[in-house]
């Protein structure tokens, strides 16, 4: 679940604004971490745009429009929706280990838990 957590945050760094959120859009590209929508979008790049995610994420050399340009190249190569089904995966394997546990009140918390994970806002 924490796999799932994590990746969703990721995903909320993406598609998320401060009001909704309580995060800045795009603070991770900026920071130049590596997170899940982005790895998904460099699987799938081109030479070219193997380039861009060097030049801003490795060497740091980012200027105003490059949000913008990662932005596209993750909607280019369905990164966020990648992500998001690896996000599901996560909680998929989290509930069935659940499901391996006696049924108790705390099992079926767990389980609603997992189901938050994926549509939580904050």
């Amino acid at each position: 679940m924490g796999m799932a957590f994590q990746i969703i945050d990721d995903l909320l760094d993406v598609e998320g604004s401060l009001q909704k959120t309580g995060k800045n859009s795009g603070d991770d590209f900026r920071e130049r971490k590596v997170t899940m929508p982005f790895i998904k979008a460099i699987k799938k790049s081109t030479n070219n745009e193997l380039e861009f995610w060097k030049r801003t994420i490795e060497k740091g050399d980012q200027n105003e429009d490059d949000w913008d340009k990662a932005l596209l190249l993750m909607q280019k190569h369905d990164a966020v929706s990648d992500t998001r089904k690896e996000a599901e995966l996560w909680v998929n394997k989290a509930k069935l280990a659940v499901r391996k546990l006696p049924e108790s009140e705390v099992t079926l918390l767990l389980s609603d838990l997992a189901d938050y994970v994926l549509t939580r806002s904050k």
